[in-house]
């Protein structure tokens, strides 16, 4: 088993969003074993990416888009006044 953890960051300005987690593979879905001496940040986001499939992806890069943009334009917040007879 092989378990990765990765942090995905967006950037727009002085906006940022982040998000973590993790991901797991069996040996055997992985192309090819290559030695920890030998792993590069290459080979381990395409495991990642592979494992997340083009949805995944798709789904984190809107979570982090959609999270920026909610500190560019805030979501209004609903006002609580009392009612007239309380």
């Amino acid at each position: 088993m092989v378990i990765a953890a990765y942090d995905v960051t967006g950037v727009d300005g002085e906006f940022s969003s982040s998000l973590s987690n993790t991901a797991q593979f069996s040996t055997e879905s992985v192309s090819s074993f290559v030695p920890y001496a030998e792993l590069t940040e290459e080979i381990v986001l395409g495991w990642i990416k592979a494992d997340l499939e083009e949805n995944g992806v798709h789904s984190i890069e809107a979570c982090i888009a959609g999270q920026i943009e909610s500190q560019k334009n805030p979501p209004v917040v609903p006002v609580i006044t009392p009612l007239p007879w309380s």
